[in-house]
């Protein structure tokens, strides 16, 4: 499950808390950066108990990730939920993933998608494009493929990778906007550039088709190779992806592999595509 980061608390504590809270909590922060997690958890709750949000969460985390303390997914959301209620929108996205995936709470992608909500009207990017893809999806909410591709564009503009690949496989294939394939395919190279192996993946499919782009065996070969090196091992569309690039590999010949490796190089330390 992803989840955010420790939250530095000195800030919050000066305001809420005095000079003696304040500086248990700067002292919690440094045990923290030493990974000294049960000090940091012990010198967190109490300000956690006087009711702050920052510390609540950071409580939460704790449990979340089995830091200074057996994970629990209950008491992580239950820490959660009490920062969430007031306004933090780091625990608001912590608890909404727990919901869309049943861990610590019941399952509930309505819950998900109203926390979600929550954070996003906070300026959270991934709370925006969770909340999107809960909408192209019909999760927890009626399928609305429009408002989707509204919400993809926000935060798309804002350089949200993963948005930028789902608003250039809308524009491919036409749904929640009028059918565009030169317009996906300029999504999709936003995304490729920032090293998203799906959106690579994506993109050489389009070479190789011709789609949005003109046909180009080398640059596909290129892309796919690029997606190939950045998918994480556990990854499922992997396989999909070796499949691809051996197939293309065997269509060239030795000059257009080596043009195809030389591309790959250079687009792999961001050098334009």
């Amino acid at each position: 499950m992803k989840s955010r980061l420790f939250a530095p608390m000195l800030a919050s504590l000066l305001l809420v808390a005095g000079a003696a809270l304040a500086g248990s909590l700067e002292d919690a922060t440094d045990a923290f950066k030493r990974k000294d997690y049960a000090e940091a958890m012990r010198l967190t709750r109490p300000v956690a108990e006087k009711g702050d949000a920052v510390a609540q969460y950071d409580m939460g985390l704790f449990y979340d990730q089995g830091l200074g303390v057996p994970e629990d997914n209950a008491e992580a959301a239950r820490w959660y939920r009490l920062a969430a209620d007031q306004g933090d929108s780091d625990a608001q996205y912590n608890l909404a993933i727990m919901y869309s995936a049943g861990e610590g709470v019941p399952k509930s992608d309505a819950e998900a998608v109203r926390l979600y909500r929550l954070a996003a009207a906070q300026g959270d990017l991934e709370a925006l494009f969770n909340l999107a893809t809960h909408l192209d999806n019909g999760r927890g909410v009626p399928e609305d493929n429009v408002e989707a591709a509204r919400l993809y564009r926000e935060a798309a503009d804002a350089g949200q990778a993963k948005a930028q690949a789902n608003l250039g496989i809308l524009y491919l294939k036409g749904e929640g906007v009028d059918k565009n394939p030169e317009e996906g395919v300029r999504w999709l190279r936003k995304a490729a550039d920032q090293g998203l192996p799906g959106a690579q993946a994506n993109l050489s499919i389009c070479y190789e088709r011709g789609e949005g782009v003109a046909k180009d065996a080398v640059k596909a070969y290129a892309w796919q190779k690029l997606a190939v090196a950045n998918f994480e091992p556990t990854d499922k569309r992997l396989k999909n992806a070796q499949s691809d690039l051996a197939e293309l590999a065997a269509r060239l010949t030795p000059a257009q592999l080596a043009r195809g490796d030389a591309l790959a190089e250079t687009w792999s330390h961001g050098k334009g595509s």
